[in-house]
């Protein structure tokens, strides 16, 4: 759905905004990947079918998920 994958881009860039007050630097990439890739890429099996798949990259500089945060991102 264009609209959920919008959203999802529009949070990346805003979290990324918030990691870095004083300013950095934002990385987004889209790559068409093929299984075996995307297999490589994960180290693990990946189900589907043998179409390519998008794979969305977002890198921003600024100073991260402190540890505790982290343990509660998908609990």
């Amino acid at each position: 759905d264009i609209g959920q994958i919008e959203q999802v881009v529009m949070n990346l860039i805003s979290n990324a905004r918030d990691a870095m007050p004083g300013g950095g630097t934002l990385e987004l990439s889209l790559e068409l990947m093929d299984h075996k890739m995307l297999e490589q890429e994960l180290d693990q099996r990946v189900e589907g079918d043998n179409h390519p798949f998008a794979v969305l990259v977002c890198r921003d500089s600024g100073q991260g998920i402190s540890p505790e945060a982290l343990e509660r991102i998908f609990g």
